[in-house]
């Protein structure tokens, strides 16, 4: 209850500041990223997703294949697209 009323009442606040904020809204909704992340994660190791297997296109994945694909993207965006940005960006502006 209290995970529901907290999203309820952050997308409320974020919908009414996100026409008057000049800046925009982008850096209240990264700030739950991580959290999700670390939920979602949880969830995946915990029965009954950590033994759970789909098929797609006649492979069988488990949560570690996700795991996997997701280090993989992590370390391509680390070498492909944040290092270049932060080797040319000044001051993250």
């Amino acid at each position: 209850m209290f995970l529901l009323a907290y999203a309820v009442t952050y997308l409320l606040g974020i919908a009414f500041y996100a026409p008057v904020s000049g800046t925009g809204t982008t850096r209240f909704l990264i700030a739950h990223l991580l959290p999700l992340l670390f939920v979602v994660s949880l969830l995946l190791v915990r029965e009954p997703f950590c033994s759970a297997e789909w098929r797609l296109a006649g492979l069988r994945l488990q949560t570690q294949h996700f795991h996997l694909l997701i280090s993989a993207m992590l370390a391509f965006d680390l070498l492909f697209i944040i290092w270049p940005r932060l080797m040319t960006t000044y001051g993250g502006f």
